[in-house]
């Protein structure tokens, strides 16, 4: 995976370890961040930074949908369909994005500084896999939807910013991916109610979903 340091907004530090942490200099990525950014001076500057971004928004997107499935497979209860599907179609997302600028890549300056990014992703995924199993099908969702609400914002800027540049293939796939993205986000907003009303049902409490027609705006689902 190429390092863009002209779209990366925080230091990989406080991705790490928190924006209120005190960032190590060993972590610290602050330096060739802000030195990128004096490189955005052109339209296809701009347009490769919020399509990098984007790619970012959509490994972590593509990785939360493929934990999400992982926990309900765990829990011994099938998996909605419109969840593998979506695994599937999001999993292409990233490559199709990084195929619009294969050769626009900003090279690490040091060779510590591709120790340093090994570190922190290694230590971001430890961190992910000892807090998934812990996670509830339920929250799952919900840290889904949260990020689908996000990129879809992020899509409608890029579009918008590759049609205001003349860049229309940038445009067209994101107009392509923001529609995954619509489809997704329906989905979720009717499988989130009745999940989270299942699990109190499993804590052993009396709660029906004879009236969540009324949030999903769909009538007979159960």
């Amino acid at each position: 995976m190429a390092y863009r340091s002209a779209t990366v907004p925080f230091s990989l530090g406080e991705a790490a370890m928190g924006p209120s942490a005190k960032t190590p200099a060993f972590f610290d990525f602050s330096l060739p961040i802000a030195r990128a950014d004096s490189w955005l001076t052109t339209s296809q500057d701009v347009v490769e930074s919020c399509v990098a971004t984007l790619i970012g928004k959509e490994r972590r997107l593509s990785q939360l949908l493929k934990q999400t499935v992982d926990t309900r497979e765990e829990s011994g209860v099938a998996v909605p369909p419109v969840l593998l599907e979506a695994v599937k179609t999001f999993d292409t997302h990233a490559n199709a994005l990084g195929a619009l600028y294969p050769s626009y890549v900003f090279p690490l300056a040091r060779g510590t500084d591709r120790i340093r990014l090994a570190v922190v992703n290694a230590c971001c995924a430890l961190a992910t896999k000892l807090v998934a199993h812990r996670t509830s099908f339920p929250t799952r969702l919900n840290e889904l939807y949260a990020a689908t609400s996000e990129i879809s914002i992020a899509y409608v800027a890029l579009q918008a910013t590759a049609l205001s540049l003349g860049d229309r293939c940038a445009a067209a796939v994101a107009a392509r991916h923001l529609r995954h993205v619509g489809q997704l986000l329906l989905s979720l907003h009717e499988l989130v109610p009745y999940e989270s009303v299942r699990e109190l049902q499993l804590r052993g409490l009396h709660a029906t979903t004879d009236d969540l027609w009324e949030v999903v705006g769909v009538c007979g689902r159960t």
